[in-house]
């Protein structure tokens, strides 16, 4: 039997500089031995005309499902069958289904193999779920299959699961429930030891947030010879023994979601642990111990105002930032802020993600603290104002922030210049083209 993993695009050419997809990695190594597997991951090759296979599986977010249905319809035009998993599918069940032949609800490797044997004794069911119920064992990915594809030189790696803040906006608590779990810590030290390239990026969404274990995480890098990024709550620059543990590890940078500058805002988003701490503090904290802070934040919560828009920015140059993002706020379905949206009325489209003109960087609903025109043109203004060629001198050579050492200084740079491509090549353009 033939199956064919498939990432589908976002836009016309797929996110440039993007890091390989571990759920397909996972999904390769769930994958029984006789099966014959290829993968195509469209942001950095082309789905061949020809594809010849029994079986496609596709890993969907709400970004990219206007492209996976398309890419559907025509493999089942061809008599092949079609799986969906991911985000979206899991969320958005009813409306997959009616592209697909088969959806994965949750997490996937718990049920792959009996996808694949049911599809070879054409027993395909509709729907399939996989629990989120632990133990995290045997993730290590199959990276063979990302080989000889034009990724960042940077590796992914994944310690654990979930988030124990329920932010309205985030559909991780939607997609993954209220366990938080991670992978034992003697199989992620084992995995990042055979890797040839020991620049990580932690796609946890906050790998600060597992207890024992990040500590015990933690210790175990600072053995060995790594040097990484990853995403955390601004609450782990609070505590120096925790910021000392982070630098000593490799640590290199994190991205942490200050989100707003407001507390009117994060009360609304459900996310008050952030008015409780001191974000200078914080950020000062890290940077003295060589650790760059990415900052991001969303605006279009009700009664903000460009001002809030710049306080952001202001916030983000002061303090000399990698990077930072300045998102306008994109409900999607299966989360609370979109719930919200759409029992107010408010949705301009509501399944926007099936338009073919819905951009990047728009919004698909009326705000209320300002226009949604307003917001995205300062969302705009900002993002262009940080990423200018004298913003980007004047934080890379902060020596505190982005220069205490030659690594930080070198990933400072190739991180802006590839950014500020990334950012005018697809904001304002169509997520499906």
């Amino acid at each position: 039997m033939k199956v064919t993993l498939i990432q589908p695009r976002l836009g016309a050419n797929g996110v440039k500089g993007s890091m390989p997809p571990l759920a397909m990695g996972i999904i390769a190594r769930h994958t029984p031995k006789d099966v014959i597997l290829q993968f195509v991951d469209e942001s950095v090759e082309d789905v061949p005309d020809d594809l010849n296979t029994d079986l496609v599986a596709m890993s969907v977010t709400t970004l990219t499902a206007r492209r996976a249905y398309d890419l559907a319809t025509n493999f089942r035009a061809k008599g092949i069958r079609v799986v969906m998993g991911g985000i979206h599918p899991t969320l958005m069940p009813k409306e997959a289904l009616e592209y697909a032949d088969c959806i994965v609800k949750g997490v996937g490797e718990n049920v792959w193999a009996d996808v694949v044997s049911d599809a070879a004794n054409n027993r395909l069911q509709r729907v399939y779920v996989g629990l989120n119920d632990g133990p995290l064992k045997g993730l290590t990915p199959d990276r063979s299959i990302f080989e000889g594809k034009k990724y960042a030189p940077i590796v992914p790696v994944q310690f654990g699961r979930g988030c124990p803040f329920s932010c309205d906006f985030c559909s991780v608590h939607a997609f993954y429930g209220t366990k938080v779990m991670h992978r034992p810590v003697e199989e992620v030290l084992e995995e990042i030891s055979l890797l040839k390239n020991k620049t990580l990026f932690f796609v946890d969404d906050n790998i600060h947030t597992y207890g024992k274990g990040s500590v015990e995480l933690l210790k175990g890098l600072s053995k060995m010879k790594v040097r990484w990024i990853g995403q955390a709550s601004v609450n782990a620059g609070r505590d120096p023994d925790v910021v000392k543990l982070f630098r000593e590890s490799g640590c290199i940078g994190l991205i942490i979601g200050f989100e707003s500058m407001e507390e009117n805002s994060l009360s609304q988003m459900q996310k008050k642990i952030n008015i409780q701490q001191d974000y200078i503090k914080a950020v000062n904290l890290l940077q003295k111990n060589h650790i760059m802070v990415a900052g991001s934040f969303i605006f279009g919560y009700d009664n903000e105002s460009i001002t809030t828009v710049k306080k952001a920015l202001e916030f983000a140059e002061k303090y000399n930032f990698v990077h930072a993002y300045f998102n306008p706020l994109v409900p999607t379905p299966g989360t609370a802020l979109y719930d919200r949206i759409l029992s107010e009325d408010r949705f301009v489209n509501s399944t926007w993600w099936l338009s073919e003109k819905f951009k990047y960087g728009t919004l698909p609903y009326k705000t209320k603290g300002m226009t949604s025109e307003d917001l995205e043109k300062a969302c705009i203004l900002a993002r262009r104002k940080f990423d200018s060629y004298s913003s980007i001198f004047k934080r890379g050579f902060s020596s505190i922030a982005n220069y205490g050492n030659l690594q930080n200084f070198f990933f400072f740079w190739l991180a802006n210049i590839t950014y500020r491509k990334e950012y005018r090549r697809k904001y304002g353009k169509r997520i499906f083209d």
